[in-house]
């Protein structure tokens, strides 16, 4: 369930805002749409409904940050990609079919060697275990990008071509909530701006515009 949106969740679009700031005038346009487009906020059960609606919905491409990665939610939200996007493709040999997605799926998440110095001494441990989510995403279809481990990923978001972004706490791709649902949320906004802003502070156009592209 949405609900009204509080000082300290205003601080997470503000320091997107004094960024820009810092670098120039901020135009009228992407200030409004920032603070006055429709914005909701969600715990994590319902965070994972709406996206997956959203994913569904979805025209080109959804991009999902989580910097870490749990197997079980990743074999999960490959159950469901292939419930709601999979169809099947228009070329098969020896009765096998290559699963294939209506839009493009991408997940940005930290480079595996970067969990080496995380762990008190389960480095190792946490890098195989986290190439082995990174393998079922991959093997499932979908497109996976490990950000640089100098820059030590910690942003997490969703975008939906371009125009929904999700912000918040929520590492949506490692999280489960079957025994306890953490204090976490993500914020919805429908803002070309807010994306746009959020792609110049955090990934970079060059990099964002090479994920996205068919």
């Amino acid at each position: 369930m949405s609900k009204r949106r509080s000082p300290k969740d205003d601080s997470l679009i503000g320091n997107i805002i004094k960024h820009r700031v810092r670098r120039g005038p901020i135009l009228k346009i992407i200030r409004d749409q920032i603070f006055m487009a429709a914005t909701e906020i969600y715990n994590p059960t319902d965070f994972e409904s709406k996206l997956m609606n959203d994913i569904e919905n979805a025209e080109r491409f959804a991009m999902i940050v989580s910097p870490f990665l749990n197997l079980k939610k990743v074999k999960r939200f490959v159950s469901e990609l292939e419930s709601r996007l999979s169809k099947k493709s228009d070329r098969e040999s020896d009765n096998k079919e290559k699963l294939k997605y209506r839009v493009k799926i991408i997940v940005v998440t930290k480079d595996p060697d970067e969990l080496k110095s995380i762990g008190m001494g389960r480095g190792k441990k946490r890098v195989e275990y986290h190439k082995k989510c990174i393998e079922v995403l991959e093997s499932a279809g979908i497109d996976v990008k490990t950000f640089p481990k100098e820059r030590k990923l910690h942003f997490k978001a969703a975008i939906i071509d371009g125009r929904i972004i999700y912000v918040g706490s929520i590492n949506y791709l490692s999280i489960t909530t079957e025994e306890v649902t953490p204090e976490d949320y993500m914020l919805r906004f429908e803002s070309e701006a807010l994306v746009a802003e959020v792609v110049d502070t955090v990934f970079g156009w060059n990099a964002y515009s090479d994920w996205i592209k068919p």
